[in-house]
């Protein structure tokens, strides 16, 4: 388990995960990111986002929108976990972009609230070190 970074007071940890479902023998092994929001030394607040296998995430990346953790009265934070090769992620809305840094394979950004579905951006972009468009998405994270 690793503290990756810390944005807007909430700190956000990766977690390997190792489980097995019930049903099944073969166990699903991953990772998941918990936010955290502290207070006084204590947590007040925490997300877990689902697990998702280091694939899973080469392929989608493994995104938090939203919940509790997650907003604040003038704001939605949104976070995740890209692959290695991403070296920047944008997030397109309709009346703004905002581009995001991954530490450590993690992005974490505050976004104006623009309240109801418009917490997902309409489209992501993926970048490289040398500005190359990895991938777009349309839609939900």
């Amino acid at each position: 388990m690793r503290r990756a970074r810390v944005v807007s007071a909430r700190s956000y940890y990766v977690i390997p995960v190792r489980s097995v479902g019930c049903g099944s023998s073969k166990p699903h092994e991953g990772v998941t990111l918990v936010c955290a929001l502290q207070a006084g030394g204590r947590i007040v607040e925490a997300g877990v986002g689902g697990s998702a296998t280091s694939t899973q995430i080469d392929e989608n990346g493994m995104f938090l929108v939203g919940g509790s953790c997650l907003h604040t009265t003038n704001a939605t934070l949104i976070a995740g976990v890209v692959p290695d090769r991403v070296t920047s992620i944008t997030l397109h809305y309709p009346a703004s972009t905002l581009t995001i840094t991954p530490v450590g394979n993690v992005v974490a950004a505050s976004i104006p609230d623009p309240g109801g579905p418009l917490w997902h951006p309409l489209s992501t972009t993926w970048r490289s070190a040398n500005g190359t468009i990895i991938k777009t998405t349309s839609g939900s994270l």
